[in-house]
Protein backbone atom coordinates (compact mmCIF):
# COMPACT_ATOMS: atom_id res chain seq x y z
CA UNK A 1 0.00 0.00 0.00
CA UNK A 2 1.23 3.49 -0.77
CA UNK A 3 0.01 6.90 0.28
CA UNK A 4 1.96 10.06 -0.33
CA UNK A 5 5.62 9.24 0.23
CA UNK A 6 4.92 6.25 2.53
CA UNK A 7 4.70 2.61 1.52
CA UNK A 8 3.78 -0.26 3.82
CA UNK A 9 1.21 -2.86 4.78
CA UNK A 10 -1.49 -0.34 5.65
CA UNK A 11 -2.02 -1.97 9.05
CA UNK A 12 -1.36 1.14 11.09
CA UNK A 13 -1.16 4.86 10.62
CA UNK A 14 0.77 5.41 13.82
CA UNK A 15 4.35 6.64 14.20
CA UNK A 16 7.22 4.46 13.00
CA UNK A 17 7.75 3.24 16.57
CA UNK A 18 4.46 1.34 16.25
CA UNK A 19 5.85 -0.52 13.26
CA UNK A 20 9.02 -1.35 15.17
CA UNK A 21 6.94 -2.68 18.08
CA UNK A 22 4.80 -4.81 15.76
CA UNK A 23 7.85 -6.22 13.99
CA UNK A 24 10.02 -6.78 17.05
CA UNK A 25 7.50 -7.80 19.70
CA UNK A 26 4.26 -9.03 18.14
CA UNK A 27 5.31 -10.62 14.85
CA UNK A 28 7.32 -13.40 16.54
CA UNK A 29 4.20 -14.39 18.50
CA UNK A 30 2.18 -15.14 15.36
CA UNK A 31 4.82 -16.22 12.83
CA UNK A 32 3.97 -19.67 11.54
CA UNK A 33 0.55 -19.59 13.19
CA UNK A 34 -1.45 -19.14 10.00
CA UNK A 35 0.11 -20.86 7.02
CA UNK A 36 -2.61 -20.36 4.39
CA UNK A 37 -1.26 -18.25 1.52
CA UNK A 38 -2.96 -14.99 0.60
CA UNK A 39 -4.44 -15.14 -2.88
CA UNK A 40 -4.42 -12.36 -5.44
CA UNK A 41 -8.22 -12.27 -5.11
CA UNK A 42 -7.84 -11.55 -1.39
CA UNK A 43 -5.45 -8.70 -2.13
CA UNK A 44 -7.77 -7.30 -4.81
CA UNK A 45 -10.69 -7.41 -2.38
CA UNK A 46 -8.61 -5.69 0.30
CA UNK A 47 -7.74 -2.92 -2.14
CA UNK A 48 -11.38 -2.45 -3.09
CA UNK A 49 -12.50 -2.30 0.53
CA UNK A 50 -9.78 0.23 1.35
CA UNK A 51 -10.42 2.19 -1.89
CA UNK A 52 -6.92 1.50 -3.17
CA UNK A 53 -6.32 0.77 -6.83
Amino acid sequence: MSAGDATGTGWTYGPSAVGDFLTDELAPLVEGWFEEPVSSDDLTGLGLVRHIE
